[in-house]
């Protein structure tokens, strides 16, 4: 096979003998009137297919415009040290060697608007590689035969950086692009992605983080909520430490299943994304945002708010004071079955009693840390007759709370009932009720022999379903 004068230019540099003591290696190519300047250590190689040098700190390789680069030399893997390998818009390149697979210290591999065939799998040993750019334009789109490795994406669990390239159309990619999709799903530390998806339906699952690294936030979540938000799938953002709310937020927001809005400073209400944009949410997690004053903002009649929505925990919000503020429109929360409240200092009541019809579907509700809290359900001068039933109701470090309801026309009963540190709660409800309802209840021995019972011996039954509890018998689950 005969060699191209770049590279055979290119095998001689790299069998040249380099001394310890060498620096920079300048090389002068016929017909140009710039030298090429190659540093040492060799830790960056860049060849383009145009005529301007490209220059890097480190290391830089020129070629003449008409030089056709349709592969690399073999003895590409002499370069043990190097970093980082641009390639980009060498068209005739359709082939990398498998030696590539050598350079144990490579981070940047960019292969943009080469017309490569097929990737070696010896790609899949480059455990450094952060940025991988590839373009398969070079094959025919009729062809099946598979041009990435099945299982090479997966294995690059150091890529932060992914973009894959395609002719719209190719019958390989599009037989192929869902299982590409669960590859990168388990790249952790993936945030930056550029895919073609033939089909809407394609794009099924993915977890995105946008916003400063979280490893830098001290999170004080529950640990169960962290690890909860880890084990969903489906389309998953999380927004973090961020002082506007981009339109691309806004775009992805609006096909996520779950939302985690992180550490944010300038969000008063959650309904600032657009109602529409959180219609589709089953998953809600809102943590230390201590501007936000309500979750839903509805002066007007407007369409129903979080119909699918099934989980919205609320954490560490200084200001919030209302899950929600004016109207609540129909099918508003009419699939929410778990609510959790903790560290909302300003927060008085959970739900208004006008609400409760939309909340029928509720099983689980955990008021934990709110220390304003003085009712669970507040009581209003018009209001319907309306009763729902919880799996189970957690109650902790409520020092002002009095009454989980107080109004004739409301009732909210429950299977299991734990109460921790609220020391004004003399009475869960009417004795009659309970007797229709509830399974177990877990409390402190003090407060349990403290309560207050309207019926003379009703006490003696529930005695078998109580079970005393300490402070490191607490938690938020």
């Amino acid at each position: 096979m005969a060699h191209h004068k770049w590279e055979d230019k290119f095998v001689k540099l790299l069998s040249v003998e380099i001394l310890p003591n060498w620096e920079r290696l300048w090389i002068q190519l016929r017909g140009n009137t710039t030298p090429v300047v190659f540093v040492f250590p060799f830790t960056m190689l860049v060849i383009a297919s145009h005529s301007s040098i490209m220059q890097t700190s480190e290391f830089v390789l020129y070629h003449q415009e008409g030089d056709q680069i349709k592969y690399l030399p073999k003895s590409i893997s002499n370069l043990e040290r190097l970093e980082t390998l641009i390639l980009r818009d060498c068209e005739p390149l359709v082939k990398l060697p498998s030696e590539v697979g050598s350079l144990k210290l490579l981070l940047v591999l960019d292969l943009g608007g080469t017309e490569i065939i097929k990737l070696p799998e010896e790609i899949a040993e480059l455990d450094s590689l952060s940025h991988l750019e590839v373009s398969f334009y070079g094959s025919s789109t009729s062809s099946e035969h598979a041009k990435l490795p099945p299982g090479l994406i997966s294995r690059l669990e150091a890529l932060e950086t992914l973009s894959i390239s395609v002719y719209p159309g190719d019958n390989w990619w599009n037989k192929s692009v869902e299982s590409f999709v669960k590859e990168v799903i388990n790249l952790k530390l993936l945030t930056s992605l550029s895919f073609y998806f033939p089909e809407e339906e394609s794009f099924t699952e993915f977890k995105f983080v946008v916003g400063a690294d979280i490893k830098f936030n001290a999170s004080r979540d529950p640990q169960y909520v962290e690890l909860n938000y880890g084990l969903i799938s489906g389309q998953c953002l999380r927004f973090v430490n961020s002082e506007r709310i981009p339109d691309a937020i806004v775009n992805v927001l609006a096909r996520c299943t779950a939302f985690y809005l992180d550490h944010q400073l300038d969000v008063h209400r959650l309904s600032e994304f657009g109602i529409g944009n959180i219609k589709k949410l089953k998953y809600c997690i809102i943590s230390e945002c201590p501007d936000l004053e309500t979750i839903v903002d509805s002066e007007e009649r407007t369409e129903s708010v979080f119909p699918c929505l099934e989980y919205l925990s609320i954490h560490y919000s200084w200001s919030l004071r209302s899950i929600w503020k004016g109207v609540v429109p129909k099918g508003s929360f009419a699939a929410l079955r778990a609510l959790s409240l903790y560290a909302c200092p300003k927060l008085t009541y959970v739900f208004k009693s006008s609400m409760l019809q939309f909340i029928s579907n509720l099983e689980k509700l955990l008021v934990d840390d709110c220390e304003a809290i003085e009712k669970i359900i507040s009581a209003e001068e018009v209001t319907e007759s309306c009763c729902i039933s919880l799996k189970s109701l957690t109650l902790q470090y409520l020092p002002k709370l009095v009454h989980i309801w107080e109004d004739a026309q409301t009732r909210l009963l429950f299977e299991y009932i734990s109460v921790y540190d609220c020391p004004q709660l003399k009475q869960i409800c009417k004795d009659s009720e309970l007797k229709q309802t509830l399974k177990k209840i877990r409390a402190e021995k003090d407060w349990w022999d403290e309560l207050v019972w309207e019926e003379n011996g009703i006490r003696s039954p529930f005695e078998k379903i109580f079970t005393p509890i300490g402070e490191g018998d607490v938690h938020s689950s």
